[in-house]
């Protein structure tokens, strides 16, 4: 979709009757502009969009026929578009850029500005201030003005048709949501917005009721949805994917991991705060910020959503987390480089895995069938019967317990590791995490002093504990 009119104040800047104002010709595309100062700016700034009009007839005869017409004189205006309808989006295009770039040269309105212009006042001053970009991004885009196009020509109620215009101008589609995100977030009142229409911007559901505990609950969460680009470009990857088609599914998290981790922090804030409102929508929802657990066995689900609910409200609400699942989707799961990389970019992700990961280890190994369990919240221990992992218990266990239940102390042991023997990297990491890589020296200390001959070659409480390796 797309808001706003194409290009609404495109009339020339004097226009007497009979008599074209336009005095100078753009070198790019020999484009007519209102004088030669105006097509100097034009050609440096719009060169590229200047001879992309050249090349259609149309598009020259609109910017011809505009300097007929008497500064805002809408009518002439829009019979210029009409008499030439293959041109009009070119020259949309066109305008945008050089009432961005060449206001002032080019004699044009100051409402002009941003490139895109509505027919209400109080709109085209509210999105002047606060969504200028994204009216730009919009109107310079040739996609948004022929998704425009494509989903006037719909007949109504046509879903299939509006589909269609969606998947074949994708990228004009992403804007114009964008541009609407922020329509409806910070001009909703001055911009006429639909009666009832959400102020949490354009990533809603069409449920009532999930869209009512969304704009309650989770606002922010949706406000930045809805204004990410990369985000509709994953949603709109993610549904042109054949249905149980996951290998497709994943190369779509793989090309757009911003845009799928922001939507997978929103669907936690959903789990957290709308799992009952939101069930029509998401069926597969956990009320502790993720989705639920994929394990088979019955009784894991249960278990850890008794246990361990804080873990993974904090996982499944956390970019990062998901940021570095998707962006493993892209590594071959041989590839420890890529992987690393992934962890080098997510820390936090592998830190809040891991922290997750030691509750339900040993809070519900049982009814999740995980075996080994850890040994005190530690998974590196090895075999639990082993002699480290025994000597740990015995003599460590309130230290380990300590560390591996608390997020800083986890996050202190993947900065460590990432580190690898950098000695101010390692002082970094300490500052970071101050109470955590307390927590963490302590658990070192007390293995190296009791378990030392036991825990020779062993991965060890916190001790730099092998982060790289550590990812479920």
């Amino acid at each position: 979709g797309g808001t706003g009119g194409a290009a609404g104040n495109a009339g020339g800047a004097a226009g007497a009757a009979g008599q074209s104002a336009n005095t100078g010709t753009m070198t790019c595309g020999n484009v007519p502009v209102i004088d030669s100062t105006c097509a100097t700016c034009v050609d440096t700034e719009c060169c590229d969009d200047g001879e992309a009009c050249g090349e259609n007839a149309d598009c020259l005869a609109i910017a011809d026929c505009l300097g007929y017409c008497a500064a805002n004189d809408a009518t002439c205006t829009e019979q210029c578009f009409e008499a030439n309808p293959e041109g009009g989006n070119l020259y949309a295009v066109l305008f945008a850029c050089s009432s961005r770039e060449c206001t002032t040269e080019c004699k044009l309105p100051a409402e002009a500005s941003c490139g895109l212009s509505f027919q209400d006042t109080d709109c085209q001053t509210c999105g002047q201030q606060k969504c200028c970009d994204a009216m730009y991004e919009a109107g310079h885009s040739l996609e948004f003005w022929d998704n425009n196009a494509c989903t006037t020509a719909c007949p109504a109620n046509d879903n299939d048709c509006f589909v269609a215009c969606i998947v074949q101008y994708q990228e004009g589609f992403t804007v114009g949501a964008v541009l609407d995100n922020c329509l409806l977030t910070e001009c909703n009142a001055e911009c006429a917005a639909t009666p009832g229409s959400s102020t949490c911007g354009r990533a809603e559901f069409g449920n009532a009721t999930c869209d009512a505990c969304i704009e309650t609950s989770c606002c922010e969460q949706w406000k930045d949805l809805g204004g990410n680009a990369d985000h509709w470009m994953f949603r709109l990857c993610a549904t042109a994917c054949p249905e149980n088609d996951s290998a497709c599914i994943d190369g779509c998290y793989a090309s757009h991991i911003e845009g799928a981790a922001m939507w997978g922090a929103g669907i936690g804030c959903l789990g957290t705060h709308c799992n009952t409102e939101c069930a029509a929508v998401f069926p597969d929802l956990s009320p502790c910020g993720a989705l639920s657990m994929t394990s088979t066995a019955t009784d894991c689900n249960p278990c850890v959503e008794t246990n361990c609910c804080d873990e993974l409200t904090a996982m499944g609400t956390e970019y990062d987390w998901w940021a570095r699942m998707y962006c493993n989707t892209a590594c071959d799961e041989t590839d420890e480089a890529c992987l690393l990389d992934c962890i080098k970019a997510y820390p936090k992700g592998l830190a809040l895995d891991i922290w997750a990961g030691s509750c339900i280890g040993t809070s519900c190994a049982t009814e999740c069938e995980i075996d080994p369990a850890p040994v005190c919240g530690n998974a590196y221990l090895g075999d639990p019967a082993g002699e480290c992992a025994v000597c740990v218990e015995d003599n460590c266990c309130a230290q380990e317990t300590a560390c591996w239940s608390n997020l800083e102390c986890v996050e202190s042991i993947v900065c460590r590791d990432l580190c690898e023997a950098d000695a101010t990297c390692v002082t970094g990491c300490e500052t970071s995490f101050p109470s955590g890589s307390t927590l963490a020296t302590a658990a070192v200390t007390c293995s190296d002093t009791n378990c030392e001959t036991e825990c020779a070659g062993a991965a060890g409480a916190a001790g730099a504990a092998g982060a790289g390796g550590a990812s479920p």
